[in-house]
């Protein structure tokens, strides 16, 4: 079954325009649900649907759908969501939330029988956005879930915290088809250590290192192109071999994932 929906979900990667549909259908739904935890049963009676409702459904797909294309927060959901999609999300929908607001508010002042409350409006929102960052959520854990279902992923450490190890951590974070779980980040730079990056812990190339890698069980370190180049005793690395830690280079991180497929 896994390899099935694996299989499906290779082949359409949820097209964008069925995520873009997602989106709008999360909206209405939550128009819906709010107008009806308002009115109650009233809210289903025959005649009892003003409106207010109809334009305000109107308002929040056409603005909201507005700025789903120009933040794009249908794209690549399923192999790349992450912090910053869930960034752009925040960002669409307030902002596609304010200008909807905005023009009911206008609507109010022409037609004086027409009116908003700010309480359901907000409530509309919060539950939006809500809907929308578990389903990101939800969605690329299910992808990872049927992407590796054969063994479970590599606990790595990742070697540099400049920019190109930052880049390579947010790589394995971000992307479901690399078989390896960030588990901490290598310095040899004191104003790092200790620190936290990427949710994860920053230690130094010391001794304690190893006791620390042993209790996460992390055998495999991968070693970022910048540490690399300033490193000019590569004799450093010898004692991680001695400690049968294998050393892993990058890029390319296409081929590490071609190789854990």
């Amino acid at each position: 079954m896994k390899k099935v929906l694996k299989n499906f979900m290779s082949i359409i990667i949820l097209p964008r325009f069925a995520i873009l549909f997602m989106d709008m259908c999360m909206i209405l739904f939550s128009i819906i649900f709010i107008y009806f935890l308002r009115y109650y049963w009233e809210a289903i009676e025959p005649g009892k649907i003003n409106d207010v409702l109809w334009i305000c459904v109107a308002t929040l797909v056409f603005f909201n759908t507005v700025f789903f294309l120009i933040f794009r927060t249908f794209y690549g959901v399923v192999r790349y969501a992450a912090y910053n999609d869930l960034i752009r999300i925040f960002y669409s929908l307030s902002s596609g939330y304010a200008l909807s607001y905005l023009f009911l508010k206008v609507v109010s002042k022409i037609n004086g029988t027409f009116e908003i409350s700010e309480i359901s409006f907000f409530s509309i929102y919060a539950l939006n956005m809500l809907l929308m960052v578990f389903s990101r959520i939800f969605i690329k854990r299910f992808y990872q879930f049927i992407s590796n279902p054969e063994h479970p992923p590599i606990n790595v450490f990742v070697y540099g915290t400049q920019k190109s190890g930052v880049g390579i951590a947010q790589q394995l974070n971000d992307n479901a088809r690399y078989s390896y779980k960030l588990k901490g980040f290598i310095s040899d730079h004191k104003q790092m250590i200790d620190k936290t990056l990427l949710g994860v812990n920053v230690y130094g190339n010391d001794e304690k290192l190893f006791d620390v890698m042993n209790k996460l069980e992390v055998k495999t370190v991968i070693v970022s192109p910048h540490k690399i180049e300033s490193i000019d005793d590569l004799s450093k690395f010898d004692k991680f071999l001695e400690k049968n830690i294998k050393l892993l280079t990058a890029p390319p991180l296409t081929q590490i994932a071609a190789n854990h497929r």
